[in-house]
């Protein structure tokens, strides 16, 4: 395997073996080699020495914390405790990456000291389909740079599909800035890369590098939500653009906050967590990540929806007009909806 270790990659992992097995395949298949390979294990009580057996050929230490620290604690953890190499990239048992990406990646960070980081797209799979490898043959590296933390945002605002696992970090970058899970819980990725981004340039290498497997274990489905959690998300977007911002920036962000509190964030906050429609919208007001004006009948509906499973949908139309009515200042009332 050589004996260069300018790249740490760890692997997070919590009583998946299986998982980790289809992923260290994929490891075993990068052309660039000689990294440090760390296995973190969450306090597993399934066994993975037949797994790790399986791949004794590469560099790969195992680690098995003696609690579990939570899935963002563990990542945390690899990111206090590895990065003494050059880049570290810390990666998820249930993907699984291209052969060439670390080596791409690699490059992309020692082409421009001043990238402080680079993350590839992802290609969806479901759990039990086969994953859509086909995805990976006849790509190309092209390279998306940003200047700063505003034009991060902006990228990701306008629905730039980036995967936060396959990030690889100058890893000077992660002794500045830290993981804030009590603002942000389980959404904290999107806003640490807009901090590391304060630092320098970020890439994006524009290629499905990763596979990414969708199931009902994820961290972004088992994990505690709430509304405030969502607010911060969008509150974290609003500080990373302009202070005195363009027209173009504040329709960029209002529509991809209306999109994403509306008719995604509310609804996968736990029951206890949804505060009711009114509430949640004039919260998100106050807050100024909302706009009255913002707010159709079908976004209210959705949020209804949330709260009253079973309600038809003409009666949440109608309960949605008079909500939008109770919510519309009187001055505004005559301008229609």
């Amino acid at each position: 395997m050589g004996s260069d270790r300018q790249v740490t990659l760890v692997i997070t992992t919590c009583n998946r073996p299986d998982y980790l097995e289809e992923c260290l395949a994929s490891v075993r298949q990068q052309t660039r080699m000689g990294f440090r390979l760390v296995v973190l294990d969450n306090a597993s009580v399934a066994d993975y020495s037949g797994v790790l057996d399986r791949f004794r050929e590469l560099p790969m230490s195992y680690v098995r914390n003696e609690t579990n620290l939570g899935a963002a604690g563990n990542i945390g953890k690899a990111m206090r405790c590895y990065s003494d190499s050059k880049y570290l990239v810390v990666f998820h048992d249930d993907d699984m990456m291209d052969p060439r990406m670390l080596e791409w990646q690699f490059d992309v960070l020692e082409s421009d000291p001043e990238i402080q980081f680079v993350s590839t797209e992802l290609a969806v799979f479901d759990d039990g389909d086969a994953p859509p490898r086909e995805v990976w043959e006849n790509l190309s590296p092209e390279v998306e740079v940003y200047d700063d933390t505003s034009d991060l945002a902006r990228s990701l605002l306008g629905g730039r599909v980036l995967c936060f696992g396959s990030t690889m970090y100058r890893s000077s970058v992660l002794k500045r800035i830290e993981l804030d899970l009590p603002r942000f819980s389980i959404i904290w990725d999107r806003p640490f890369l807009l901090d590391a981004a304060r630092l320098g340039k970020s890439a994006l290498i524009r290629a499905p590098l990763v596979l990414y497997r969708l199931h009902p274990g994820q961290d972004t489905n088992t994990g505690p939500l709430s509304a405030k959690n969502l607010i911060e998300l969008m509150r974290a977007y609003r500080a990373a653009l302009p202070a005195h911002w363009s027209r173009a920036d504040q329709q960029l962000f209002y529509s991809h906050a209306s999109n994403f509190l509306v008719y995604y964030g509310y609804a996968h906050l736990a029951p206890e967590e949804r505060i009711g429609a009114a509430p949640f919208i004039r919260k998100c007001v106050r807050n100024k990540v909302l706009r009255f004006s913002d707010i159709r009948l079908s976004g209210l509906a959705t949020l209804m929806r949330a709260d009253i499973k079973d309600a038809l949908p003409s009666v949440l139309i109608d309960a949605a007009r008079a909500v939008k009515r109770w919510l519309t200042p009187r001055s505004r009332r005559g301008e229609g909806v």
